[in-house]
Formats: structure tokens, sequence, C-alpha cells
């Protein structure tokens, strides 16, 4: 898959980002971070880092098991679409 490169690749960048960094190592506390769950646990380290709730956020009308696993939600393909599929 080409997306997962262009994916890791996107991150580097923001992680490297001066006010990203520096909002990272201030010290500073937050309520909620909302972040989005498609990359797994890359969107849980923010949260933790600033001792934060993470509330999770992604509209899409299908379920992929590592966005579920991320807001504690069951995956069961039987009765949930599956991205790519038509039913």
């Amino acid at each position: 898959m080409r997306v997962m490169p262009a994916m890791l690749d996107a991150f580097e960048r923001s992680f490297q980002d001066p006010s990203v960094l520096d909002l990272i190592h201030s010290g500073r506390k937050f309520d909620v971070t909302v972040v989005m769950a498609i990359a797994g646990e890359i969107t849980h380290y923010v949260p933790y880092r600033l001792n934060s709730t993470m509330v999770t956020f992604f509209a899409q009308q299908n379920s992929l098991s590592f966005q579920d696993w991320s807001v504690g939600q069951p995956h069961n393909p039987a009765y949930m679409t599956f991205i790519g599929m038509p039913f």
C-alpha cells in the first residue's frame, strides 16, 4: 500500500513542526483532546502527553477494527459495515 508511507511521512513532519513540539513539551494540561481514529496508536500519544481525555472523531458510516478498538466499541462484521464493501 502506498498510503502507509505517506501517512507515516505526514506524522513525522507534523511531530517535527516547532508549534507541535512546543505544545507537547510545554507541560500544559488540557481537559480533552479530539483526535481522528484513523492512524491507530499514534493518535493516542498526543492526549497521553497532554494528560487529557481522548475523544475520537471520524465521520464515516462504516467500521474498521482498529477504530472500534480505539473507541471501545465491539467489532462484529456480522452486523457492521466494512469500508469498501457494499453491504
